[in-house]
């Protein structure tokens, strides 16, 4: 076995004088001291400081470890060990015999535990001893060659590990695509070194991997960077600091985790990870939002907005749409990390400030203009779908309406975000400009209007006028067509051009010629000069093209008229005329209306001489009355000449209409006494019905009638005509007996018949709601099987005609189910026959009859058989 310096340095020693002389072998030398020649157990109690179960060179023995030696559970001998750890035992020591070497938990060196043993495959160095209920013991056998054995070592190991990561960031916040730097320092805080550490640091996948420090080995798993430092040994109390260095490439919080491990036992692994975070501020543009979740673990989750005590969302999702520093707290046993929870913090993005030139710009219908965007640096632009989605900067747009285009830059910087503005198109109405064409006559004035616009600029292609008005006055004295143009701008400032004609044409010379007449008779005026003439008596005004006018006016004496002559250029002139009246003779004849077959007298008047005439013949008298009797129906024409004293005359006419006379006629009807029929007159459009007592007029021409007398009775009607003439007609009313109908009701059980009797008539039809039965005989026999009341109805038939109703009711009664007992007794006793079904009970035994409501009977037996009759209501049915 090696022993390890200073415990195995000590070999020889002299002493010279005061001088002593110390013999050093080399530590790892494998030679050892030399051991009698007897049996013997023994070796080192070291201390393991690397921890691996083998006495490596340097590691020291531990001294005074009680050691006790056991045969068969015997304590066989006991000792301590020296200054370099070691033991022995030689002293009754069997060969070929089992021993245990042991050291009881309470010798165990301080603060120590024992090793791991049996570890590599020199058995000269390894510890030997393993924990039994608490000992460390090693099982042993003696050789039999009576040699020592100094092989058995036992070696203890300081106690567990504990290792603590703790993680820290240079920044808090920083904008996406910086660095920010993790430093990780593990430290082993136990009181044993930890052996075998290894560091993994896992990046979050917003972070990039720039460097580490020192150097570490990079994998990635599943698109996640993780980095592995392999440390060695950290003893108790040490510490290590390691950095990385990272690029951020998302929005959010990222999160660096790193985790020490060591092959040690440790007191704890809850302070083996560290955490680190840096916040990279989310840019949110106008309609995002930023949905900020937590594991399910986290329970009663509440988020906060810039600091503030009042929760603005709970849950474990939250969709953050405002800007803000936003911080959560859960009830779950969840830690943040050392320097803190980074909180969520959005930001608006920043949207650029877009420019349209020209600005709400105004064309004229039909015009075109230029828009152009600026503000839009590094960004794509994409105008309105009316713009055809163009891209580029300046577009030419035509609208033929007021439009709005709109452009959006959306920029490629971080942290901007798309920027909208728009323009309105004013398009103004186009002007169309108009401009009327007049003709005049030579030596007049008329006006020319223009329209559509607000401001008229009149041209007759030598002088110019400007007004609002858009009318001009014009008076061109050369015939013929004079062009005449104008300017017409609106109120938006378009403008059009309109042409019209002024035609000047030549002037008119009227003449009018002047007539006599008699009252009451026509003359014609000629005009002439023109091709139309408008004539005017002061009150009338006649138009034509013929330049002559019928006059017959009223007035005796002179009367005037005047004519205006146009001609065929619209020019127009006046003349004027005189009608001369003399006195006129006022002819009357009357007119009557006779009835076919009579006469009537025409009366004339207005003159001294009078000459009748039908068309066919004439009359002369100066009575002035003519006796007519005309025999055809309708208008009858007759006209009179009358002549008066002064030689005038005038025809009068009168008509003699002759109405068709009247043929009256009146029906004759047959009633039932008690019913109503109705009287139908014809022949006219007036009727006087009359029946000796009562008079009825109407223009229907019907009369209902009702009289309550049978047999004969004798109405009269006078039918007049629409032209008044009347003649009468005579008729008959009938009346036969009225019928009284009769049917009687009847009650019977369910499941028999009974006969329904009606009366009063010769003919009969019975109906019970549904079926129909006709028969003389006035009876029907029913046999309803719906218990209760049944409706039946008659209609009765007399011979002659006249017929009546009549309803009674079946009432159908429940059927009866009837049961008797039957018994046995002895000669000699009674017993008792029980029925049911009813509510009365007749018992008979063929002799004698018992009548009760209970339905028993008791009585002696003699062969006899009892017949119970059942009474239910008033029915009583035998069994």
């Amino acid at each position: 076995m090696n022993i390890p310096l200073p415990l195995r340095m000590l070999r020889h020693v002299w002493v010279i004088g005061l001088l002593l002389i110390v013999q050093l072998v080399r530590a790892e030398a494998p030679n050892k001291e030399s051991a009698p020649k007897l049996l013997g157990i023994g070796d080192f109690v070291f201390l393991d400081y690397n921890r691996n179960g083998i006495q490596d060179a340097g590691e020291p023995g531990i001294a005074n470890v009680v050691v006790r030696l056991y045969q068969s559970g015997i304590q066989r001998g006991q000792t301590t060990t020296n200054s370099s750890g070691q033991y022995s035992f030689a002293t009754g020591l069997l060969p070929n015999t089992a021993y245990e070497v042991r050291i009881a938990p309470g010798d165990f060196p301080s603060g120590l535990k024992l090793t791991s043993y049996h570890q590599g495959s020199n058995q000269e160095v390894d510890s030997d001893a393993q924990l039994v209920g608490g000992n460390a013991v090693v099982f042993l056998t003696t050789n039999s060659t009576n040699t020592a054995d100094n092989s058995y070592d036992i070696g203890f190991v300081a106690g567990n590990p504990d290792l603590i990561v703790a993680k820290t960031t240079d920044v808090s916040q920083t904008t996406l695509g910086s660095n920010a730097t993790f430093t990780i320092q593990v430290t082993n805080s136990g009181s044993g070194a930890a052996t075998n550490v290894q560091v993994r640091d896992t990046l979050d996948a917003g972070l990039a991997y720039v460097s580490s420090s020192p150097a570490a080995t990079t994998t990635t798993f599943g698109g996640t960077r993780i980095l592995v430092w392999n440390l060695g040994t950290l003893t108790a109390g040490a510490t290590t600091n390691l950095t990385v260095t990272t690029t951020t490439r998302a929005e959010g919080v990222l999160y660096n985790t790193a985790y020490a491990t060591t092959t040690d036992t440790e007191n704890s692994v809850a302070n083996n990870a560290g955490r680190s975070c840096v916040t990279v501020p989310i840019k949110l543009c106008a309609g995002d939002d930023y949905v900020a979740s937590l594991p399910a673990q986290y329970t009663n989750v509440q988020w906060f907005r810039n600091g503030g005590s009042t929760p603005v969302a709970t849950g474990n999702s939250f969709t953050i749409v405002q800007s803000g520093s936003y911080t959560f707290t859960t009830t779950a046993n969840v830690s943040c990390p050392a320097n803190g929870c980074c909180p969520i913090i959005v930001e608006d993005g920043l949207v650029p400030t877009l420019a349209i030139t020209p600005a709400s710009p105004s064309i004229c219908q039909g015009q075109s203009t230029n828009l152009t965007v600026s503000g839009c640096t590094g960004g794509a632009l994409l105008w309105s779908a009316n713009a055809s989605n163009a891209t580029t900067a300046t577009i030419l747009v035509s609208p033929t309406l007021t439009t709005v285009y709109s452009v959006t830059c959306t920029p490629s910087a971080y942290g901007t975000c798309p920027g909208v503005t728009s323009t309105t198109v004013t398009v103004n109405p186009s002007v169309t400009a108009t401009l009327s064409s007049i003709t005049i006559c030579n030596g007049t004035s008329g006006t020319l209007v223009a329209g559509g616009g607000t401001n008229y600029r009149f041209s007759d292609g030598v002088t110019s006028t400007t007004n609002t008005t858009g009318t001009l006055v014009v008076a061109p004295t050369i015939n013929g067509a004079n062009p005449y143009s104008v300017t017409v701008t609106s109120g938006f400032g378009c403008s059009a051009v309109a042409t019209g004609t002024v035609t000047v044409n030549p002037s008119v010379t009227a003449t009018l010629s002047s007539i006599t007449i008699c009252n009451g008779t026509s003359g014609t005026l000629i005009a002439e000069g023109g091709t139309n003439y408008r004539f005017f008596d002061g009150t009338t005004v006649t138009n034509n093209t013929l330049g002559t006018l019928v006059v017959a006016p009223t007035v005796n004496g002179s009367n005037p008229y005047s004519v205006t002559v146009t001609s065929g250029f619209g020019c127009s002139a006046v003349a004027t005329g005189t009608v001369t009246v003399n006195p006129s003779v006022t002819a009357t004849l009357s007119s009557i209306t006779i009835c076919n077959g009579t006469s009537g007298t025409l009366v004339a008047g207005g003159g001294t001489n009078y000459r009748f005439s039908d068309g066919v013949t004439s009359t002369t008298n100066t009575t002035g009355t003519l006796v007519v009797a005309p025999t055809i129906n309708g208008v009858n024409p007759y006209s009179v000449t009358v002549t008066s004293g002064f030689g005038c005359s005038a025809v009068a006419t009168g008509t003699v209409t002759v109405n068709p006379s009247v043929t009256a006629t009146l029906s004759s009807i047959t009633i039932c006494n008690g019913t109503s029929g109705t009287l139908v007159a014809g022949g006219g459009s007036s009727y006087r019905f009359f029946d000796g007592t009562t008079v009825t007029n109407n223009t229907s021409g019907t009369l209902v009638v009702a009289p309550t007398v049978n047999g004969s009775n004798p109405y009269s009607v006078t039918v007049t005509s629409g032209f008044g003439c009347s003649a009468v007609a005579t008729g008959t009313v009938t009346v036969n007996p009225s019928v009284t109908a009769t049917l009687s009701s009847i009650t019977i059980c369910n499941g028999t018949s009974g006969t329904l009797v009606a009366g009063g008539g010769t003919n009969y039809r019975f109906s019970d709601g549904v079926t129909s039965t006709t028969n003389t005989t006035g009876t029907l026999v029913v046999a309803p099987t719906t218990n209760g009341a049944n409706p039946y109805s008659v209609t009765v038939i007399s011979g002659v005609g006249c017929s009546a109703v009549a309803s009674a009711t079946v009432t159908v009664n429940p059927s009866v189910t009837a049961t008797l007992s039957s018994i046995t007794i002895c000669n000699g006793t009674s017993g008792t026959l029980i029925a049911e079904g009813g509510t009365n009970y007749r018992f008979f035994d063929g002799t004698t009859v018992t009548n009760n409501t209970f339905g028993h009977f008791s009585g002696s037996a003699d062969g006899e058989r009892f017949e119970p009759v059942l009474s239910d209501g008033d029915l009583w049915f035998r069994l």
